[in-house]
């Protein structure tokens, strides 16, 4: 997924985005930290995902893993 995202967004530095692989974030991108519990409050998403629903960076991630075609499935 990092890979993705540098080759989505030209001139970013992989470091910036290795430690918010391990990150929760909202529905802005902005960390969240678990409660007492250990949870994440509702909403709250992994950053691969949220960088995943960004349109270039799903490109890149598709252009870089490319799946079976439908029609294989």
């Amino acid at each position: 997924m990092v890979k993705a995202i540098v080759q989505a967004k030209p001139g970013s530095d992989p470091k910036d985005f290795l430690g918010k692989m391990n990150w929760w974030v909202d529905g802005r991108g902005q960390q969240v930290q678990p409660d007492d519990k250990g949870e994440f409050r509702e909403g709250s998403i992994p950053y691969a995902v949220f960088a995943a629903r960004n349109a270039e960076v799903n490109k890149a991630y598709d252009q870089l893993n490319p799946g079976p075609e439908l029609k294989l499935l």
